[in-house]
């Protein structure tokens, strides 16, 4: 599988893997994130999970699942790390960072890794267009790129969005932009099942599918591509659900992701801040990715 795409950007898959193993190819994060131009209120509620990572049932890494939410959006951070056993041969540390206003909607993205000593970031703006700039060692985007899209979201709003889904609806397509080109994502109900973790039991819990399909054009017309990767996630039966649980089988054997421990849910915590961003839109945009 080519983690690479046009113009040395990464391949979309490898944002996926990004977020489902924190870089499956040894991004090592070095300083936090920007978090783009939108000022939100006082933190209201929060939410932050912990979860395990496995790969042919053997432990090789944590990762959080953080969401805060202000008077004038949500934010969604997801950081990961390998384990002790795994950072003596390939340290692997990863974060991303999403923005939505108070209905959801996602306005800035931003995902920043290390490979190798090389650092690689993208950085979604969601408005009128969607527009992409991108970091590669010292070389940069020299200006947002616009990409075709029709009501996209970012991975992180994505999985938001899968928990609010009726489970009794049919199935799903959304359009999911992780890089210089989008993916759609078809999610399919599956089965109910009882879950046991180390985070508790949860009785009746949703499955679903996610087919992943890249999205290319012809011209002015959209053309879906086959399937190249397929997912199941489990999530709570209560609403908004909780994800608990991430599965790919591989070639070579399976991936997990499963939820740990609930660490804070509900709360106003003093370390969060006030804000959720600063308000440096005057800046310009490469600026604000240094």
């Amino acid at each position: 599988m080519s983690g690479q795409g046009e113009g040395g950007m990464p391949h979309p898959r490898t944002a996926w893997v990004l977020w489902i193993l924190s870089g499956c190819a040894g991004p090592v994060l070095e300083q936090e994130l920007p978090l783009g131009p939108v000022r939100t209120g006082k933190t209201v509620s929060i939410e932050r999970l912990r979860y395990s990572a496995a790969l042919f049932g053997l432990p090789v890494g944590t990762a959080t699942w953080e969401t805060t939410e202000g008077q004038e959006g949500r934010k969604i951070t997801f950081r990961g790390r390998s384990n002790s056993a795994v950072d003596s041969i390939h340290p692997v540390r990863g974060h991303a960072r999403a923005l939505q206003d108070v209905h959801g909607a996602p306005r800035h993205f931003v995902v920043r890794w290390t490979q190798e000593g090389f650092t690689r970031e993208r950085t979604l703006e969601f408005g009128e267009a969607l527009c992409l700039s991108w970091r590669e060692g010292e070389r940069r985007s020299a200006a947002p790129a616009v990409i075709p899209s029709n009501h996209p979201l970012d991975l992180l709003s994505f999985l938001e969005r899968l928990r609010r889904l009726d489970p009794g609806s049919r199935a799903r397509d959304f359009e999911v932009a992780l890089g210089p080109h989008l993916d759609y994502y078809r999610v399919s109900f599956l089965r109910r099942e009882d879950v046991e973790l180390a985070a508790g039991f949860y009785p009746a819990s949703l499955t679903y599918q996610v087919a992943v399909h890249p999205r290319h054009f012809l011209g002015e017309d959209a053309i879906v591509g086959p399937e190249r990767a397929r997912y199941e996630l489990t999530l709570t039966a209560d609403s908004p659900a909780r994800l608990l649980r991430v599965r790919r089988e591989l070639a070579w054997g399976c991936f997990s992701l499963e939820l740990a421990e609930v660490l804070t849910s509900g709360s106003e915590p003093e370390e969060i801040g006030e804000t959720l961003a600063v308000d440096d839109h005057d800046q310009p945009l490469e600026a604000r990715l240094q």
